[in-house]
């Protein structure tokens, strides 16, 4: 049923560790859960609206995106950390990331954990929002770039699939009205819209085909 607190009942966002960990949000019983490689249930972690998730290989640390509201409520996007994934019931850290209208079903977040040698950056994106990158090191969590506030950029509103050219490391973004973009230059990044309209977008690297 749509609307309120059982919004969105489905298994949503998934993620398995180097350890054969797999990590399910169950919106329907407002929980992350935690299988071995078996199917065996070894954790249950209490996270109301669950909807992405993401861990780090650095660290261990668990990331995941909550998303809520209904017809009649404006609603949010929060990113949470957990830091021991394995005992504790409650995030480390909580951010909100961004407010949204209604969020029907097809409309939902992603988060990826992208490392380096001394942090982690965080991105997230929501489809009625553009995409932010966090910086988690051992200050926490703080704001490391939002794509709505490139000065002087073309802004791609609406994030809805992403695709990285390996050969080129050139990205494709895809907005919610089939528009599709480009960007090749991240210290000046500037969204060049392709000729493209497109629900969705594959790359094939070795014959250059989009």
């Amino acid at each position: 049923a749509y609307g309120g607190s059982n919004s969105y009942a489905a298994i949503h966002g998934i993620a398995v560790d180097d350890k054969g960990h797999v990590f399910v949000c169950d919106r329907l019983n407002k929980r992350v859960i935690v299988l071995n490689e078996s199917g065996k249930l070894l954790r249950e972690i209490p996270v109301q609206h669950a909807d992405a998730i993401a861990l780090s290989k650095r660290t261990g640390a668990l990331y995941l995106t909550t998303r809520r509201g209904d017809y009649h409520r404006r609603g949010h996007v929060h990113l949470l950390k957990f830091n021991d994934w394995q005992n504790n019931d409650k995030p480390d850290e909580t951010v909100e990331v961004a407010k949204t209208g209604y969020t029907g079903k097809q409309k939902h977040s992603y988060v990826v954990v992208c490392d380096t040698d001394k942090s982690s950056n965080i991105w997230v994106a929501h489809t009625q929002m553009p995409v932010r990158i966090y910086r988690d090191d051992a200050k926490g969590l703080t704001l490391l770039k939002d794509f709505y506030r490139v000065d002087g950029a073309q802004r791609c509103l609406g994030f809805d699939r992403m695709q990285v050219d390996p050969k080129t490391e050139e990205v494709y973004v895809q907005d919610s009205h089939d528009s599709l973009w480009k960007i090749a230059d991240w210290k000046h990044p500037r969204f060049v819209k392709v000729p493209l309209e497109t629900a969705s977008i594959a790359i094939d690297a070795r014959n250059r085909h989009i």
